[in-house]
């Protein structure tokens, strides 16, 4: 998946600027894909060059003016043939943190429980973070095209509504599986953790300090 994609499945839901698409990366999918601004920016100017997306500029008083972003016919048409294109291989997952945790026998299992500890602290921070989005979720794509006209107000047309239940089905589905992979996550760092401090403990049990060592020595030469 390509950033480019995401944003033309975005537009195809409703115009937006830059900044609005940012903040619907945010609330939706950052759970398996994110962006920071100036890339969101970069690919807009590049899909608006590819003749994928139309720009409309709307002047603000005492502000800078919006560029508001809407899909054209071929962008709808790129966006439809990425989205019927079958996937062939699993995405390479990019974690520093397991790499840490591969080379953990380099540090004192301590060390590495406290790596782990902190993780699942993270882990914790981001499954509330998935509570919420999933809370909000319905109300708030309402709200987005309600804002953008799309569902007047009051009032939807039937094909609206449809389309609007259908996306949050398949927008629900990607964040279970996000909830997923979370508290799996944090059941392995659990189950690492008390590893760990069992090897540790049993460790301290077959190693006996060198004073008893010595007195016992000491005992058998008398």
């Amino acid at each position: 998946m390509s950033l480019k994609h995401a944003l033309l499945g975005f537009l195809t839901i409703c115009p937006a600027t830059g900044y609005e698409l940012k903040g619907i990366f945010e609330n939706s999918v950052q759970h398996f894909w994110n962006a920071d601004l100036s890339q969101i920016y970069r690919t807009l100017d590049e899909i608006k060059t590819e003749g994928l997306a139309t720009v409309r500029v709307e002047p603000q008083e005492g502000k800078p003016p919006r560029h508001i972003y809407s899909l054209s016919e071929k962008g709808r048409e790129e966006f439809l043939r990425w989205l019927r294109e079958p996937v062939k291989d699993l995405p390479v997952i990019r974690n520093h943190f397991l790499l840490k945790i591969f080379f953990g026998a380099f540090l004192q299992k301590e060390e590495v429980i406290e790596h782990l500890k902190r993780y699942q602290n993270v882990l914790q921070e981001r499954l509330a973070k998935y509570r919420k989005i999933e809370h909000m979720a319905p109300e708030g794509f309402e709200s987005m095209l309600r804002s953008k006209g799309i569902i007047e107000k009051g009032t939807a047309a039937p094909f609206e509504l449809t389309a609007l239940k259908n996306h949050l089905l398949y927008a629900i589905a990607t964040l279970r599986l996000g909830f997923k992979i979370a508290e799996a996550t944090d059941e392995w760092c659990t189950e690492t953790i008390n590893e760990l401090q069992s090897l540790a403990s049993e460790k301290s049990k077959t190693e006996k300090p060198k004073s008893v060592k010595k007195q016992r020595a000491k005992g058998a030469k008398v």
